[in-house]
């Protein structure tokens, strides 16, 4: 492992506990920003397999009208929050922006719950699988810190208090209200393309087996009708991300992270974008 990122881990270990915004910016931002993409785009996902949110989201009608918006405005609100950290000015201003949209949105506070934990649990649970170095203690009580701040700005109750109470409540959550449902499948194929089309053009075919792959749950993708993957496409992955793993830990640890506020919001933004930009369009 390059030394850079040995002396990260050395700060990691005698850091306040009291300094979790940074520690997560550090995590999500500089260490693990690309996974950080893909496992918010599972969690993005996983919300479809649920009837209740996915009726709801249906309902709302964002996604169908404007399918790369939603989802690029989602991903961007989330990693300014992160970059400005939840206590900072600029916070105030998205989550004001997050609270709005969801104020008249239908939802018991579960359902508002499983979509802020998935959130957290996917990103960890994909790192802790996937990625090229384990996360430590620091990490995961930052991750869990930050967006329990996020949930209790954005007044929701039963706010756990620590990941493996986060991991309690969102399993036995999965498996009582994952199922099969019309809008699951219709949700899906609505903005499939958008996140195909961010990917490289050798696996832009296989998109939706990959999917399936990554999200390594059979129930989740049956609910949202994709195509399982296979054990040929598993091994092909694993292969693919020990190398890119094994070449992250000897390249020295990123001094700027890839994420530029205002400025990374790709097709949808190519002039960047100001808060007033993301969210629904008035209608």
């Amino acid at each position: 492992m390059h030394r850079s990122h040995t002396e990260r881990l050395m700060a990691l270990a005698v850091a306040s506990p009291d300094a979790w915004s940074d520690t997560y910016c550090q995590l999500a931002l500089f260490d693990f920003p690309a996974d950080m993409r893909t496992s918010l785009m599972l969690s993005y996902y996983r919300n479809f397999a649920v009837p209740s949110i996915a009726q709801t989201l249906a309902d709302a009608g964002g996604i169908a009208t404007d399918p790369m918006k939603q989802s690029v405005d989602t991903t961007l609100i989330l990693f300014e929050l992160i970059e400005a950290r939840p206590e900072g000015p600029h916070a105030d201003h998205l989550i004001g922006l997050l609270t709005r949209v969801h104020r008249d949105v239908p939802g018991g506070n579960d359902d508002y719950l499983y979509v802020l934990l998935s959130l957290l649990v996917v990103p960890i649970r994909w790192v802790q699988r996937h990625d090229w170095r384990a996360l430590s203690v620091a990490d995961v009580e930052a991750a869990t810190a930050f967006h329990r701040e996020l949930g209790h700005r954005m007044g929701l109750r039963d706010l756990p208090d620590s990941y493996e109470a986060a991991d309690e409540f969102y399993a036995p959550f999965e498996l009582a209200r994952v199922r099969p449902s019309d809008e699951g499948p219709a949700l899906t194929t609505m903005t499939i393309s958008v996140n195909q089309s961010r990917m490289l053009g050798l696996i832009q075919p296989i998109a939706q087996p990959l999917m399936s792959t990554w999200s390594d749950d059979g129930a989740v993708t049956d609910s949202l009708g994709l195509p399982r993957g296979g054990r040929a496409l598993r091994r092909v992955n694993d292969g693919v991300l020990r190398v890119r793993n094994a070449i992250t830990r000897r390249r020295r640890c990123p001094i700027t992270s890839p994420f530029r506020p205002g400025l990374s919001g790709s097709a949808q933004y190519p002039d960047g974008s100001e808060v007033s930009d993301l969210g629904p369009r008035a209608r």
